[in-house]
């Protein structure tokens, strides 16, 4: 009896001290924790002890033992004491130091033993008094400091669940010491400026307290990216139960490495380079795959050959059209896309007058991860193709009853001091806005977003059952009352609220499962690609031509060609034949009878993906019978706003600007109320005041406007058109758009002089052009002239908001902002994943493996 209430007494105390290392963890490193969460127990405790260890052994010579006045004498002294009880704890399996306590019972467990220990501590100790290093101590030092770390967790990895330790294959020696070995000098790269200033150190040999120079750091890289290659070798023989987690590590270490080639070696000394919470997400996800490939489903999930081919026209020349282009050419399929257009791009758009070029749709670069991962798919990078910028502060926000602008920024405790400066408390608030931001993106991104909803993974439902109440509530609850009840402050309210307007949605409408879009833009930052988004669509272009693509400017889809399918319980009605196209005129406009005089021929096909708007496909292309979702089903949907565009040449400098500014009223209620009607037969008009949005890539890219002048672009949310075609119309060159478009821009204009005290404003713009709901309704079949699509509410989102197939024509699918996953530059690029994965049978809810 005594003896099993020691044993149980021992137990809780090993518990406790395991769960100390865990808190060590939690606090030190996201990043790791994060790859820790994709271990299989107990190998996730045990290596969280490790880390534990190494982390306190860290504090002790560079961290909390220096700042707590403690002299050198002193640190060293600690440092001593404790290895000399990490020691004694290995051998005798008990320490009084919970985190010392657990690595002594992981290193019982595994054979840990102090061949790895000591060149550990010995590394530790050398940065007490070494501030350069020889080829020779440079070996030493990344040994002891992070190669033989490796062999610890390699030891624990081997042993897995075994009763007794296992001794690792020397291939897997060889991995463990490249990664570790890799993970340090990324380190090193990442932590310039403060060992530099803060510990006057230089570990790299021959490269002083300044830095490399741009050929040093590159030649640093080459030998960083050697060693995640040797290791990736030996990831494959890892057990099942560390390999994804070693995978994600390595990944996230090969981010990293990518981000730090990008960036110039003068930066790296003035900031350290990070991966975003988003992107460690989806690295997370992506290495969460079995062997890193989509596995077999019913159907072959292999990439297409020429044997298997399948022509595909896409309807559309946008964003979707283009990217879903260039996967499906890479795929190997013969494609050619048909814009009615004279240009590429869609709602992404481009106009040229008087020295200044406007980016006429999206402005807001966030979801990093989701543009590398697109790139990385074709076998390309991202950084060879675009100059990204990132925006500090990311956005700046004007309040109607605010005497001063708040700036908000990439980064999360930045932006929790700018909540802090407004509101007692509302910084902390923020920091678990934003934990809770994260967590449900990464939700997303594992479930929602890269599927096509075809079949729910059981892998979805395991993960998904025991966060169903947090889901449930996040589902119900909307957006409006989950800021509310995170900060007090109105204007802070707003900032947590308006993510919802990019989604075509309102507050109150979302769901505050959409608070994810927080993380994104106040943790991961927001870019700008220099030449606009008119660039990243030239970048599109060539990708998808490079791909073998063929582009039809100015073509037309005038109808969907079906013939009969086969019969049968849930078979679809029809397939696909191809599309009647004509010639488009200069400028497409909604005339029948000159359209009708059109020359119009056939194209053959045995797919179709339209990435134009969902309810001009459906309603519009294909004949009643064969419509999935036919006019009676859109007068139960709700529609994203209207928008009022206006694209402004100012004279002179705007400096009271950001690139991207916000002007909030104070009445938001008032203000959503005016934009979106009760129903489809609700009177549109645009509010006043209004919510503004405006855009001045002039204060960052000076390519846009001419010298000394200012490109500004303006974005005011208004009602959508009625169901019968009614709005408040077009827009026009300098004022002669329609009565109410004109008006609702000189109102915003007014609004922008005064609130951001610049009252000359309107007296300065020498170019003017405003776009109307009626102009979206001509250019692009937007349901009832809306900016963006169908709202984000609960009855439209993730498999709620549709499917990217047709249930009635076979080989007809969709992409774009109108259906699965949603709106927003980002979504049209998963959907054109998403339709290859519907090519290919794939039902998983991952990205797919890259490159394709």
């Amino acid at each position: 009896m005594k003896h099993s209430l020691q044993q149980q007494a021992a137990d809780d105390f090993r518990r406790t001290a395991e769960a100390a290392a865990e808190r060590v963890i939690g606090r030190y490193s996201s990043s790791f924790g994060l790859a820790t969460r994709l271990l299989r127990e107990p190998v996730r405790t045990r290596v969280r002890s490790i880390y534990a260890l190494v982390r306190i052994a860290d504090e002790i010579v560079d961290g909390a033992a220096a700042g707590s006045g403690a002299g050198a004498h002193l640190v060293a002294a600690a440092l001593d004491d404790y290895e000399k009880r990490t020691e004694a704890a290995m051998e005798s399996g008990f320490s009084t130091d919970l985190v010392i306590h657990a690595f002594a019972a992981t290193s019982r467990a595994c054979g840990i033993g102090t061949d790895l220990t000591r060149p550990f501590f010995a590394s530790m100790r050398a940065d007490l008094d070494v501030t350069s290093h020889t080829d020779a101590s440079f070996e030493r030092y990344v040994d002891g400091s992070a190669e033989v770390v490796g062999l610890m967790c390699l030891r624990v990895f081997a042993t897995d669940g075994a009763d007794r330790p296992v001794e690792p294959s020397p291939s897997l020696v060889e991995g463990a010491r490249s990664l570790g070995a890799a993970f340090q000098k990324v380190n090193f790269l990442r932590d310039l400026r403060d060992d530099a200033d803060g510990r006057g150190r230089a570990y790299f040999p021959g490269i002083d307290l300044h830095g490399p120079t741009e050929r040093q750091k590159l030649a640093l890289l080459d030998d960083i990216d050697r060693d995640l290659a040797r290791a990736q070798g030996a990831i494959a023989h890892l057990p099942a139960s560390s390999r994804a987690a070693v995978q994600s590590a390595h990944d996230l270490f090969a981010a990293l490495s990518t981000r730090l080639r990008r960036t110039p070696a003068e930066v790296l000394r003035a900031r350290r380079v990070r991966v975003p919470t988003a992107q460690k997400a989806l690295i997370a996800a992506r290495a969460a795959l079995p062997g890193r490939r989509v596995s077999a489903g019913p159907a072959s999930t292999a990439p297409a050959t020429r044997a298997d081919a399948r022509q595909v026209v896409i309807i559309g020349g946008g964003i979707a059209g283009l990217a879903t282009a260039a996967l499906l050419a890479t795929e190997g399929h013969p494609v050619t896309v048909l814009e009615r257009g004279q240009e590429v791009g869609g709602r992404a758009g481009t106009w040229r007058e008087g020295g200044f070029t406007f980016d006429t749709g999206p402005s807001w670069w966030l979801m990093h991860e989701c543009f590398e991962h697109f790139f990385a798919l074709l076998g390309t990078r991202l950084e060879d193709h675009l100059d990204l910028v990132e925006l500090d502060p990311a956005y700046r926000v004007f309040g109607e009853e605010y005497e001063h602008p708040l700036d908000l920024f990439g980064d999360r405790e930045r932006s929790a001091a700018a909540f802090e400066a407004e509101e007692e408390g509302a910084g902390d608030a923020l920091r678990r806005h934003l934990d809770s931001a994260g967590s449900a993106y990464r939700m997303a991104a594992s479930h929602f977003l890269y599927t096509t909803f075809s079949r729910v993974p059981a892998r979805t439902l395991r993960e998904l059952a025991p966060r169903s109440p947090a889901l449930t509530r996040l589902l119900g609850e909307s957006l409006h009352d989950l800021a509310a009840r995170t900060v007090h402050d109105t204007r802070l309210r707003q900032v947590l609220g308006y993510p919802a307007v990019f989604l075509g949605a309102t507050p109150r409408t979302a769901p505050s499962l959409y608070h994810l879009m927080s993380a994104m833009d106040l943790e991961d930052g927001v870019r700008y690609p220099r030449g606009g988004f008119t660039r990243f669509v030239e970048v599109l272009r060539e990708l998808a031509e490079d791909a073998g693509a063929e582009i039809r400017t100015a073509h037309e889809v005038t109808a969907i060609r079906t013939a009969p399918a086969g019969r049968g319980v849930g078979a679809p009605r029809a397939r696909v034949t191809g599309v009647e196209v004509r010639a488009a005129g200069k400028a497409p406009a909604a005339d029948e009878a000159r359209a009708a005089g059109a020359s119009t021929e056939t194209l053959d096909a045995d797919v179709v993906v339209s990435a134009a708007d969902l309810h001009h496909t459906e309603t519009a292309l294909l004949p009643r019978e064969l419509q999935t979702y036919p006019e009676s089903a859109w007068k139960t949907r709700t529609s994203g706003p209207g928008a009022v565009l206006a694209m402004l040449g100012v004279r002179g400098r705007v400096p009271e600007l950001l690139h991207h500014s916000l002007f909030f009223t104070d009445d938001w209620d008032r203000n959503f109320a005016q934009i979106t009607p009760a129903d489809a037969r609700g009177a549109t008009r645009a509010p006043d005041p209004a919510s503004i949005y405006v855009c001045a890539p002039s204060r960052t890219d000076p390519t846009v406007a001419p010298e000394g002048s200012e490109n500004l672009f303006v974005l005011i949310p208004v009602a959508p058109e009625t169901s019968d075609g009614r709005g408040i119309g077009r827009g026009g060159l300098d004022g002669a758009g329609d009565a109410e478009v004109e008006q609702s821009v000189d109102r915003a204009i007014a609004q922008i002089a005064d609130r951001a005290h610049v009252p000359d404003l309107a007296e300065r713009i020498e170019l003017r052009r405003t776009v109307g709901p009626g102009d979206f309704t001509d250019a692009f079949h937007s349901w009832r002239g809306n900016a963006l699509g169908p709202a984000h509410t609960l009855r439209q989102s993730a498999f709620l908001r549709g499917s990217n197939r047709s249930r009635r024509v076979e080989g007809l699918l969709y992409a774009g902002g109108t259906t699965v996953p949603g709106v927003g530059v980002p979504m049209c690029l998963i959907s054109a994943e998403n339709v290859l994965k519907r090519l290919r049978g794939d039902t998983t809810s991952r990205p797919l493996p890259e490159p394709l």
